[in-house]
């Protein structure tokens, strides 16, 4: 079951949007998301115009290159590889970046910023 928490600096989170980690504590999903809610929370805090102003903003506080894949969609909040062999990823956590912007965060350091026509996904591990 989803569950809706606000961070400090005022970011809402969804933990578990789609309800596909049963059995597994919310908080143990948040924890397993390390730093990055706050990468999202800094970049929600400048109200990012854009999708690439939003990954932008996120790489600057990671402080290192970012890869970017950019053969992954974003399907109903769900990472969706464009190889058979890769399996998809549900979010374990979902942010509202902007009123336009959505960030999901995946196992893996997995992260996906999308406008619903823009998406960026990439790693930050």
């Amino acid at each position: 079951m989803s569950i809706t928490k606000t961070m400090n600096g005022g970011l809402e989170v969804v933990i578990d949007p789609n309800d596909a980690y049963t059995g597994i504590k919310p908080t143990k999903l948040l924890d397993a998301a390390g730093l990055l809610p706050y990468f999202v929370l800094e970049a929600a805090l400048t109200q990012p115009e854009s999708v690439q102003e939003a990954f932008d903003l996120m790489e600057e506080c990671y402080g290192m290159p970012t890869p970017i894949f950019p053969d992954t969609s974003i399907d109903g909040g769900v990472w969706v590889s464009k190889h058979d062999e890769d399996e998809d990823l549900q979010p374990m956590l979902e942010f509202k970046v902007t009123e336009e912007i959505l960030g999901y965060v995946y196992q893996y350091a997995f992260v996906a910023i999308t406008d619903g026509e823009d998406t960026i996904c990439f790693r930050m591990d």
